[in-house]
């Protein structure tokens, strides 16, 4: 019996070594936890059909934009509520000029005429009808009588436009929630559809199509590739999307890939473009004590490039900016200096132009070239566009 008892003793701590040693196994780190992933990584940077070089002059050049004068200044460092901007999230101009500014501090989208007056606002911070919440962008649509906003959270939110003539006054139309509750980051919208750059474990693709009414009709352009589905998810929702009504496309860029992607209304690829003077801005991907992956964005560091804007023009052509680091920063902790080089890409053409060095264009319409300011403080300014 003392026998037996001895047995049962030992096959009891026997049980429990096994018990710690698998449980310290499952907390501990793989071996490759101070193994460092540097993205993107190779497979996630497609070929390309069409590469973009700086040969030749540019339309326009950094010297015009630093000399003169804006036409029209919008923001102001103190005044009343409407005239200050606080984080100027997108920007967008309608068919008459009239210029639609998104702002993150105060969850609205502000309005102002092609003199810088202001005009009229929507929107306000929340959860309810009309509301909005962590606002990323602004398109307008069906002859700018629909404004779509697209934010950090699965729902789409649409303003129209007052029936009066000439109004400017836009109210809450209707909202609805992607599916499988995606999260997005982007939108745009034409002829009647919503596309929103969003990711959903559930779905396919990274573009998501809807009508007006928030039906689902396709999924497209591809996920980014990583074995980690948090690393999967955070890469595939970087970036910037836009919308060419007259020519029913879609231009996707992601903000460290040197490609840029145009796809049919429809979803099918029309062509990639691709940067041979982008250096990608390095994310690195490593693991935590406890085994969980994480990954570091920034900075910047000198010769590194990303994406900084994709917008349309007048003529439906897509005019992308990226941002390339050309020197250390002045102080620790502050950005380095950069150029930021911008081209105009008109698929429907086959044609490509690189427009120079335009520090933080964000619009062209109507003969005008739109930039947005931070120092000293938020504004967006409005030249004469002056081709060289």
């Amino acid at each position: 019996m003392k026998r037996f008892s001895y047995v049962l003793l030992s096959l009891l701590l026997v049980s429990v070594c096994i018990l710690l040693i698998v449980t310290a196994i499952r907390r501990a780190p793989d071996s490759n936890v101070n193994v460092e992933v540097t993205h993107p990584t190779p497979q996630n940077i497609p070929d390309a059909s069409v590469i973009l070089t700086r040969e030749g002059d540019p339309a326009y050049d950094l010297s015009y934009w630093s000399s003169t004068r804006p036409v029209t200044q919008i923001g102001v460092d103190e005044g009343p509520e409407h005239a200050m901007l606080g984080d100027i999230e997108s920007v967008s101009m309608d068919a008459n000029g009239n210029i639609f500014i998104l702002d993150y501090e105060y969850s609205a989208v502000r309005i102002y005429n092609e003199g810088g007056d202001y005009v009229s606002s929507f929107g306000s911070e929340g959860d309810g009808p009309g509301e909005i919440w962590n606002p990323e962008s602004i398109d307008l649509s069906e002859s700018d009588n629909i404004a779509v906003i697209v934010g950090r959270e699965p729902r789409i939110t649409m303003y129209r436009r007052s029936d009066s003539p000439d109004s400017l006054e836009y109210v809450f139309d209707s909202s609805f929630i992607q599916l499988n509750n995606a999260i997005s980051r982007a939108g745009c919208a034409m002829n009647g559809n919503i596309y929103v750059l969003a990711y959903s474990s559930e779905h396919d693709g990274v573009i998501f199509k809807y009508d007006l009414t928030g039906r689902f009709i396709t999924s497209f352009g591809d996920k980014y590739r990583d074995p980690e589905p948090w690393i999967k998810q955070s890469l595939s929702l970087r970036g910037f999307l836009a919308c060419s009504d007259e020519h029913d496309t879609v231009a996707w860029i992601r903000q460290n890939i040197p490609v840029v992607h145009v796809y049919t209304g429809n979803g099918d690829l029309l062509v990639r473009y691709k940067l041979p003077d982008f250096a990608p801005y390095a994310v690195t991907q490593r693991r935590t004590e406890d085994g969980r992956p994480s990954i570091r964005f920034g900075p910047l560091k000198e010769g590194e490039s990303l994406f900084s804007n994709l917008f349309t023009d007048d003529d439906g052509a897509f005019v992308v900016s990226y941002s390339t680091a050309v020197g250390s920063p002045p102080m620790q902790g502050s950005p380095p200096p950069i150029d930021v080089h911008v081209y105009r890409l008109a698929p429907h053409l086959g044609t490509e132009t690189y427009l120079g060095n335009i520090p933080r264009i964000v619009a062209m319409s109507k003969g005008k070239v739109v930039l947005e300011a931070e120092s000293p403080y938020p504004q967006v300014l409005l030249y004469d566009a002056a081709p060289r």
